[in-house]
């Protein structure tokens, strides 16, 4: 069931994945040593509705293939298949997720922009999570929080600066950025 790595996949042999050899799994713990909370969220999380909701989701998304060379096209039968198997991996802790593709994005200025490409069948489980989790913690974001949220953007943050720069506020400063100090001053944006 495992996707095989392709010889030809750059990441595979990379100095950045070298880093992480030998770094526990978070879901290696046998399942009995769950709690009763834990193991309903783990439940809902594999139900077969959020799991068909997810794979359909990673089809509309489209997207390109992780280093497994599967296509979206190519996951409803792969689930198929070997969906079950899928669900008892994870429940018994014995999934792990691939390694991510990487792919370099050429930016205006020269640089790259550097992608990792996960597989699709890790896509549908980070959304299979998602669905999940997403819920129960959307109400303890501040409100004016656009990072990494559904139904937020960047266009939305940039309009949201731009009304306050219109009710006269003349600076904006960015403060608990997930960093090492836990709280960072990104410095003032001034508006003109």
């Amino acid at each position: 069931m495992k996707a095989e790595y392709r010889k030809d996949c750059l990441q595979r042999d990379s100095v950045e994945r070298e880093g992480y050899a030998g770094a526990p799994s978070v879901g290696t713990r046998d399942n009995r040593e769950r709690d009763n909370a834990t193991q309903e969220l783990l439940r809902e999380i594999l139900r077969g509705r959020n799991l068909l909701e997810a794979m359909k989701r990673v089809k509309g998304n489209k997207g390109a293939a992780g280093i497994d060379g599967m296509t979206v096209d190519e996951l409803e039968p792969w689930c198929t298949e070997h969906g079950r198997e899928l669900v008892s991996d994870i429940w018994f802790g014995r999934y792990k997720p691939n390694p991510v593709r990487r792919k370099e994005i050429p930016k205006a200025d020269g640089g790259v922009r550097k992608l990792g490409i996960p597989t699709v069948i890790d896509r549908m489980v980070q959304q299979a999570i998602a669905q999940v989790l997403q819920p129960m913690y959307e109400g303890t974001f501040y409100k004016g929080s656009y990072g990494y949220r559904v139904g937020r953007s960047a266009q939305q943050a940039m309009e949201s600066v731009k009304e306050y720069a219109e009710k006269g506020y003349q600076e904006l400063i960015c403060k608990g950025w997930f960093l090492p100090s836990n709280t960072y001053d990104c410095g003032s944006f001034v508006v003109n």
